[in-house]
């Protein structure tokens, strides 16, 4: 299988911080990226564990460690197997992060008129 390589730019200052090598900046991406695809909907569970060489046991430990801030609740883990649980069921989902959100004020309300 052809496995094309991609570049980041990244600034050299990072690889004089603790623990980063540019092999451990480079799992780093390349899990992020493949957990990333997984959450949109774009790989399933099986081929995002085959991607990164893991069973799909594994993959859903992996995506763990890459949960977004709501999932770092004492809820956390319910949440991010419920999640898995709907995305792996092949359910429709709406992508949150493609629609335009407006801010409301919550004092913002309209007055009936009189």
């Amino acid at each position: 299988m052809c496995m094309p390589i991609l570049e980041i730019d990244f600034p050299d200052d990072v690889l004089t911080l603790p623990d980063q090598t540019i092999e451990s900046l480079t799992t780093l991406a390349r899990e992020t990226l493949v957990v990333r695809l997984y959450q949109q909907g774009v790989l399933d569970v099986t081929r995002a564990a085959q991607i990164l060489g893991l069973s799909p046991d594994e993959f859903h430990q992996t995506t763990q460690t890459h949960v977004s801030a709501p999932y770092r609740t004492p809820f956390g883990p319910r949440l991010a197997e419920f999640r898995t649980r709907v995305l792996d069921s092949g359910l429709p989902t709406l992508n949150w992060d493609s629609i335009a959100h407006e801010a409301v004020s919550p004092f913002r309300a309209s007055v009936p008129p009189s």
